[in-house]
């Protein structure tokens, strides 16, 4: 629990809204007109297009979305939970998803003969208590999807990269002979550095196949004939903030696992 909460209140402090914050409450103790100017000048360059661009390309360095044709066959598919499912309003037990690309990639992969199993991971917010694993809901979508139960299981409760490992590892030594643990795993392409790194750390053989691009592919180019693309919004000061986690992310995984 105590891992959980500094990897998500660490970032949040370094993202560039934490340090806007952190600038505006100095500047309450000391009226200096540099805090202010440097509070407009973060907010201004991480809230640009060009910026958080640039960074989700940093992040989501080296891959590119790879033709499935291309992958070769492997013992399973991991999935890993993207933390992407909420409960909407009303009298309903319905989970909305934001974001179904590992799922759907996980299952065209199956589809397509790459593996004859799918892991996915069972991602919980240990403070909502409201909402299921994703493991779970997971698998009931892949059962109304039409996929024999024996093809795809998932792990018990996870709540980060490190911990889905250890479980998809000790799935695979348990229940199943799988003497290589050559996996295709499946994540969104700026997660994938790092797990790819930790499921490497368990002896496990990876081919990844990264999701979810968030960096696009002509944006320079484009932006000159949009001139939205250079006026400041809150979707690049979101993209700028997932890209620094990312790294804020990738810092922590390696001085602490």
């Amino acid at each position: 629990m105590i891992f959980y909460f500094l990897s998500k209140f660490i970032p949040l402090i370094f993202s560039p809204i934490g340090i806007v914050f952190i600038l505006l409450l100095l500047f309450l103790f000391n009226d200096s007109r540099k805090l202010i100017y440097s509070s407009i000048f973060f907010l201004y360059i991480f809230s640009s297009g060009y910026v958080s661009n640039f960074f989700l390309k940093l992040v989501e360095y080296p891959w590119e979305r790879i033709n499935i044709a291309e992958i070769d066959y492997a013992d399973a598919i991991v999935v890993l939970s993207d933390g992407g499912k909420s409960s909407p309003p009303g009298n309903t037990n319905i989970i909305e998803w934001s974001d179904p690309d590992r799922f759907d990639a996980g299952i065209e992969l199956f589809k397509k003969g790459k593996a004859k199993k799918i892991f996915f991971t069972g991602g919980i917010n240990p403070y909502n208590k409201t909402l299921p694993p994703e493991g779970d809901v997971h698998k009931q979508r892949a059962k109304k999807l039409g996929l024999n139960e024996n093809n795809f299981t998932s792990t018990s409760n996870v709540n980060n990269t490190f911990q889905e490992a250890i479980k998809i590892k000790i799935l695979l030594e348990s229940g199943y002979n799988f003497e290589q643990k050559k996996i295709i795993l499946v994540t969104s392409a700026f997660h994938m550095n790092r797990a790819k790194k930790v499921f490497e750390k368990q002896n496990f053989v990876v081919t990844p196949f990264p999701v979810d691009f968030k960096s696009k592919k002509n944006y320079y180019r484009e932006s000159f004939y949009s001139p939205y693309k250079f006026i400041p919004n809150s979707q690049s000061l979101n993209d700028s903030s997932l890209a620094i986690r990312e790294i804020i992310g990738r810092i922590f995984y390696h001085f602490f696992k």
